[in-house]
């Protein structure tokens, strides 16, 4: 059957109803708190409570929260005016690929829309408006037939429209307080629509696009499947019930249904309306239920027994009689729901299972009625007001109770546009598939949107810092960033002292499935360049030397500091004689001279003092034949060539040092492993200053090195001070948090990853913003291999699941087999 929509007209954010009302609507943005900042959902909750009482004035207000199309074909194509323009089609290719996957996954992409309503009261008595909105008031029970033949339909006059603009701005302002925003006509008008076309694929720009058409048009049909309300519409068929909250726990502290709602693998829509009690009614009320319970507890005490619970409700109701009489609160009538929709019956009835099994565990209940579905759908309508003459399912509670259930509270991370990279979790899952599998909650992140200055957010600083135990994926989601960035315009030097990501990445490339299904792929790794740097090969002699990339005083600061790492203990008379060598060459350098640090070493081994001779020499033995050769130049090296795409710089030989082992116990080999990584560190940051104005990326693996060696972090502060000026981003990989943080340079990572690290647990909370409480604890140490705490650009915090939607990436991004044993010891934990 087709049902009468309320909705007779609307203008702006007004909704005038056929009954003579106005009612204004809003969206609220949401305030993004993890379950685990217990202080800001407290903060919230009191910002709710303070908003209703101000909106106490007005008697009727409709909450909801609808799982709104994510619109993400729009978003990609605002994405892809920043690519570059080179591989702007393979970019196109992996976000259709994108679009495709989630909407087989997940149907309609959805994010969660908050609006309120609230029903703006008669503006002036005696007016046109207010004449034909009592009458018709007054005769609500007469068909709406009639009220068209007696003339009441006819559209709102501007002078009567503009009494309820003027009325509305008072709503506006309280609205304001919890980041309230008044909605556009189109907005409005799909809002009303959606009711009618629930679970049904559509897009909103199709839908809004021609606002003539009859918004009920779609039949409803609850004849057929009782508890059940069945859509048919040229959109398709969709199946749709309504779960009204029966009962709540004795106190509402702490409930968040709409909080809650959100936490399904499917999208839950909640509908709440809410009128406010007249006061003379609420206090009658409240004495005829208090003489009741004294009457009950006398008859108990003359029978020498006592009820504690209802002693405890005599005392709450005191309470909340003085709140009323003293303190003007308001004592609210409500009604709250769940709609849950499928595209079958089937896939319907599995959701309503899950929703009341969630409720149950939170001391809720919900029924599903099978005859008052229409009457809940029609209940719910924009416009209509909550009727408090029909008790079913109503609950009471005064602005404080209504707060708790945190309307406007959600979760979201990282940027509204942007690739995507996973999704936001929840509970604690088996593994990291299923942690994606059930949420809803889109990831995007576009890596250069921390340095545009951008509104709300927290931070300018372009820079990202993943950190972690080894294994448990913080190269997989920097790799994955990386893809990313190829496709935008700039440069990208990744550093790999493993040597290991060709290896794969050409593995990924050559085999026969990658090559027949995904030829995009192909392009990607066409923008690879691969330098390996041997130092077995005299080409490569010198290419990091200081001298090539640096001048005056921080070439000599950074030479300084590698000798010192290499040569620890020279005598002072060496060390004066090594600083003058090199005050030579730096002048030899400026005056345009071809100089190396190796005429440095051969000015000591031929010294004339024996003992800074027999240095010098120790030095040249040192240095010849090994992993050094790197560094030294006898100033006719060519240096490096990265004006490419995507660069990727590989030492072969570096054996870096275990990460637990201390620097005292570090091998000669270890010191020159270590001491490589200054001169390549300056050399990053060489990179990112060619060229203020083109975008530049340095990914600088195990970073962790770098803070253990002499002048570490100041290097890695160096890295970082690059910038915003330079345009220039910096993805530090690591395996502490504490190594991506400086007591003098707070905020100095945009966005931060941290995965599990068990020795480090306080410190990653610390890092993070989040509380050091036994649930945070565990939280962490749920995380499962794939999944890591997430702090994004407006200081927003939750637990990502990182999802890489292609195969070929993730075959390219590996970096060990699994044994058999290992895929057997899977097999056998199912």
């Amino acid at each position: 059957m087709a049902i009468e929509t309320p909705m007779k007209e609307l203008r702006d954010n007004l909704l005038f109803t056929k009954n003579g009302q106005c009612w204004a609507y809003y969206t609220i943005t949401p305030d993004y708190i993890h379950e685990g900042n217990q202080e800001a959902r407290d903060d919230h909750r009191e910002r709710l409570e303070r908003a209703y009482l101000d909106l106490s004035k007005y008697t009727d207000v409709h909450f909801q929260l609808l799982p709104s199309d994510m619109r993400l074909e729009e978003r990609f194509a605002e994405l892809e005016k920043d690519f570059d323009p080179e591989l702007l089609d393979v970019g196109r290719t992996y976000n259709q690929r994108t679009m495709d996957i989630l909407v087989d996954e997940l149907g309609t992409v959805t994010e969660n829309t908050f609006l309120i309503g609230v029903r703006i009261p008669t503006v002036l008595l005696g007016s046109e408006a207010t004449v034909r909105q009592i009458f018709a008031q007054s005769i609500g029970t007469v068909s709406h037939a009639v009220l068209q033949w007696l003339g009441y339909r006819k559209a709102i006059s501007d002078s009567e429209y503009e009494l309820y603009a003027q009325a509305e701005e008072d709503v506006r302002t309280y609205v304001l307080k919890i980041g309230g925003k008044s909605v556009s006509e189109e907005l409005l008008y799909y809002m009303n629509r959606f009711h009618f076309i629930r679970g049904l694929t559509h897009t909103y720009e199709e839908e809004v696009s021609d606002r003539s058409k009859n918004i009920a048009e779609p039949l409803l049909d609850t004849a057929s499947e009782p508890g059940y309300i069945r859509i048919n519409d040229d959109l398709g068929e969709s199946y749709l019930t309504f779960l009204p909250i029966t009962r709540t726990p004795d106190s509402l502290e702490g409930l968040e249904l709409f909080w809650l709602a959100q936490e399904f693998s499917f999208p839950v829509e909640v509908q709440s309306k809410a009128k406010k009690r007249n006061k003379t009614l609420a206090m009658n009320k409240i004495g005829s239920t208090k003489k009741t319970l004294k009457q009950t507890d006398q008859v108990l005490y003359n029978n020498d027994d006592t009820d504690e619970d209802l002693l405890d409700g005599l005392e709450q109701l005191n309470d909340l009689s003085f709140g009323i009489q003293n303190r003007n609160h308001p004592l609210y009538d409500w009604m709250a729901c769940y709609v849950v929709t499928g595209k079958t019956k089937e896939e319907c009835a599995e959701s309503v299972k899950q929703v009341k099994e969630t409720l149950k565990e939170n001391d809720c209940r919900c029924v599903q009625p099978q005859g008052d579905q229409l009457a809940l759908f029609y209940k719910f309508l924009p416009g209509q007001a909550l009727n408090p003459v029909e008790p079913k399912w109503l609950h009471s509670s005064t602005h404080k109770g209504l707060s708790e259930l945190q309307f406007g509270l959600s979760q979201k991370l990282g940027t509204n546009i942007g690739p995507y990279i996973g999704r936001i979790s929840f509970a604690d899952s088996f593994d990291v598939m299923e942690a994606i599998q059930s949420s809803r909650f889109m990831v995007l992140i576009h890596a250069f949107l921390a340095n545009e200055g951008v509104a709300g957010s927290s931070t300018e600083s372009p820079h990202i810092y993943f950190s972690g135990a080894t294994g448990q994926g913080k190269s997989f989601l920097m790799k994955l960033f990386g893809f990313y960035l190829m496709f935008l315009k700039g440069q990208v030097l990744m550093t790999d002292p493993k040597t290991e990501v060709k290896e794969w990445f050409e593995l990924a490339r050559q085999d026969p499935a990658v090559q027949q299904y995904y030829p995009e792929f192909e392009r990607l790794m066409e923008q690879l360049t691969y330098i390996t740097l041997d130092p077995d090969d005299p080409d490569n002699h010198g290419v990091l030397d200081p001298l090539n990339f640096l001048n005056g005083s921080k070439a000599k600061d950074a030479i300084l500091t590698m000798m010192d790492q290499l040569f620890p203990k020279v005598p002072l008379a060496v060390e004066n004689e090594m600083r003058r060598q090199l005050a030579t060459v730096l002048t030899l350098k400026k005056k345009g001279h071809a100089v190396g640090l190796q005429h440095l070493v051969d000015g000591l081994a031929q010294h004339e003092d024996p003992a800074i001779k027999e240095y010098g020499e120790n030095m040249r033995l040192t240095i010849e034949d090994s992993i050094l050769q790197l560094v030294f130049s006898d100033g006719r090296s060519k240096g490096l060539n990265v004006d490419n795409k995507f660069t990727v710089l590989q030492i072969q030989g570096l054996d870096l040092p275990d990460q637990d082992e201390a620097p005292e116990d570090w091998t000669e080999s270890d010191r020159k492993a270590v001491a490589i990584m200054g001169p390549l560190t300056h050399f990053c940051r060489y990179f990112g200053m060619r060229d203020k104005h083109k975008n530049t990326t340095v990914i600088f693996d195990e970073a962790w090195v770098l803070t253990k060696a002499r002048g570490g972090k100041k290097l890695v502060k160096g890295l970082r001070r690059v910038g915003r000026s330079f345009k220039n981003q910096l993805l530090l990989v690591s395996q502490s948090v504490s190594d991506g943080s400086n007591e003098d340079d707070i905020g100095n990572f945009g966005l931060c990853f941290a995965f599990d690290e068990p020795a480090e647990r306080p410190a990653i909370l610390a890092h993070m913003g989040l509380d050091h409480t036994p649930e945070n604890i565990s939280l962490l140490a749920g995380l499962k291999k794939g999944q890591c705490l997430f702090k994004d650009m407006y200081d927003r915090v939750g637990v990502l699941s990182v999802d890489c939607l292609f195969p070929e990436w993730a075959l390219a991004f590996k970096t060990s087999n699994k044994s058999h044993s290992a895929e057997v010891e899977r097999k056998y934990d199912q």
